[in-house]
């Protein structure tokens, strides 16, 4: 299995030894994907040095001469390049695609500067953008051909780590598929309760279902893999028939989907049972790799499972 930078590289690169519109911008970052376009694509490879905020800016440029431009970085360097994307290409409305590596808790124990716990609240924003993001192999290709197909400014949400429950989670689907929510395990119309997830968080929840069989048997998963716009009538439609949502998200809180979610359902008049599970509202400095960090901050099994009891227990929103 393949990182996600790198599959979503290689089969970029393959597109663009057809199509020499295809270039790709690197912000000093390395990977084996990227040594592939400097060897075999080295006139449509632009490495850029430490230099995000211009590389935006010449993106856009690029973009405005017709090119379909992709820009390679760590996903927390969005923040450091929110102007030049605001005014260089959402509101040009530029088709470039942006690829933020390591997302939320994925460079730990690097610290804060590296780990973009807001980087969903801050880019759904901004207007005229488009946020993805997979949680295994089998949907980088899809994402490809949407930044492909787009007419707007793209942000692909990365995972740093390949987790092989996610993967196997995913072998029901075809390769290089794309769908904006993927509805797992639901066996019955009227499902009590469904986790709502996306990213490399989501592989928590599948080994979950087979941990505790008996706990999960009514409890079904609704994957994200289009984080903004969120079609909410499509999402209205899913959960009709569903009580209780548990929101999972490795983001801080403040400017969440599940914000996001929640609003809507009040002002459409949906009641549901909601219960949330976020990334604390400040920033980390405490020591240790992403998957302790994420047991310390209640993403463990135990936390889910309180979770799921205390929704029958909550007022309906």
């Amino acid at each position: 299995m393949k990182a996600q930078r790198d599959e979503f590289l290689e089969i970029l690169l393959n597109k663009a030894k057809k199509d020499s519109s295809i270039v790709l911008l690197s912000a000093d970052m390395g990977a084996p994907a990227i040594d592939l376009w400097k060897s075999e694509l080295p006139k449509q490879y632009f490495p850029v040095g430490i230099s995000e905020q211009n590389a935006i800016n010449v993106a856009a440029g690029l973009s405005r001469g017709g090119k379909k431009v992709f820009i390679y970085f760590m996903g927390v360097w969005v923040h450091r390049c929110f102007e030049q994307i605001r005014y260089s290409c959402a509101i040009g409305e530029n088709p470039i695609t942006i690829l933020g590596n390591g997302v939320g808790l994925g460079y730990a124990p690097a610290g804060p500067a590296h780990e973009p716990n807001e980087d969903v609240a801050v880019m759904r924003t901004l207007h005229s953008i488009q946020i993805y993001s997979a949680s295994s192999s089998k949907q980088i290709g899809g994402i490809v051909e949407e930044c492909l197909k787009s007419n707007k400014t793209n942000y692909v949400r990365l995972e740093r780590k390949i987790h092989k429950s996610a993967e196997l989670a995913h072998d029901n689907l075809p390769q290089n598929s794309f769908e904006d929510f993927y509805y797992f395990d639901s066996s019955k119309k009227d499902d009590e309760t469904v986790i709502i997830s996306y990213g490399q968080v989501i592989r928590r929840i599948f080994d979950l279902k087979i941990d505790y069989r008996e706990e999960f048997k009514d409890i079904s998963i609704l994957e994200l893999s289009k984080l903004w716009p969120i079609d909410f009538d499509k999402i209205e439609l899913k959960l009709k028939d569903v009580q209780n949502v548990l929101m999972i998200e490795e983001q801080s809180k403040s400017g969440s989907i599940a914000e996001a979610i929640a609003l809507r359902f009040l002002e459409r008049g949906i009641s549901k049972k909601f219960q949330t599970v976020h990334l604390p509202s400040h920033y980390i400095f405490q020591n240790g790799n992403q998957d302790e960090l994420l047991d310390e901050f209640g993403y463990d099994a135990m936390t889910f499972l309180e979770k799921i009891k205390l929704l029958r227990k909550v007022t309906k929103i």
